[in-house]
């Protein structure tokens, strides 16, 4: 006996997309396109690799991260840890040792300036600069 099966109409429409991006002459010429084509996956990837001036200041301010850690005492008790049934842990304990960490993490502020690469004019230079370090007065 022969099933009935209901067919469904599906349209579909391309979705045209582009991908832009301006970049300066100057710019350019620090920069390098890599192209790596992946056979397995019939892809190709591209990137545009370059570099902008940055200068990092340290300040005063900062996070900390308080975290602890345990871990098996021995390596019987890793072992233990490792395969033992849950069932059986309560015959035979296991060790743990614990260590409480804590992260500070210093927060920098930088400064990034992509017109160095074009013209070395005083009021990009003095961006760059720390607010005390003065040495590129106004004009």
């Amino acid at each position: 006996m022969m099933e009935k099966q209901e067919i469904e109409t599906i349209i579909l429409e391309r979705l045209k997309w582009e991908f832009r991006n301006e970049v300066s002459e100057e710019f350019l010429s620090f920069m390098d396109l890599e192209t790596t084509k992946n056979v397995m996956h019939s892809t190709l990837t591209m990137a545009l690799k370059g570099f902008v001036w940055k200068r990092s200041f340290p300040s005063n301010e900062y996070t900390t991260q308080d975290r602890s850690v345990s871990f098996p005492t021995t390596w019987l008790d890793a072992l233990k840890d490792r395969w033992l049934p849950k069932c059986f842990r309560r015959y035979f304990k296991i060790n743990y040792t614990e260590i409480a960490c804590s992260t500070r993490h210093v927060i920098e502020h930088t400064h990034v300036c992509p017109h160095l690469n074009v013209k070395s004019e005083s009021h990009h230079l003095r961006f760059m600069m720390p607010i005390n370090d003065n040495i590129y007065p106004e004009k």
